[in-house]
């Protein structure tokens, strides 16, 4: 999530803290924890460099109104379905 406003929309909809990493090979990363998991048994808790940490901004009446335009979007997805399937 390297976009600042998408970094600020998302600590204000969910109240969690929003880290940004610093550039790397994460898929080369995985696959190295995959490994050492499967070798050892046990995740390694290598730790990630951070590129940005912001600081949380929650707006609750934005993450009530988030909550609410999900409740009906599954209201028309489940709508959809039943008329495409009678």
């Amino acid at each position: 999530m390297q976009n600042p406003a998408v970094q600020k929309i998302a600590s204000q909809v969910f109240d969690l803290p929003v880290v940004v990493p610093s550039p790397g090979e994460y898929v080369a990363r995985g696959a190295a924890v995959q490994a050492a998991w499967a070798l050892t048994g046990a995740r390694p808790d290598w730790p990630v460099a951070l590129a940005a940490a912001p600081a949380s901004d929650f707006q609750p009446v934005i993450g009530e109104q988030y909550a609410r335009a999900c409740v009906h979007i599954d209201e028309d997805s489940r709508a959809a379905v039943s008329s495409t399937s009678s």
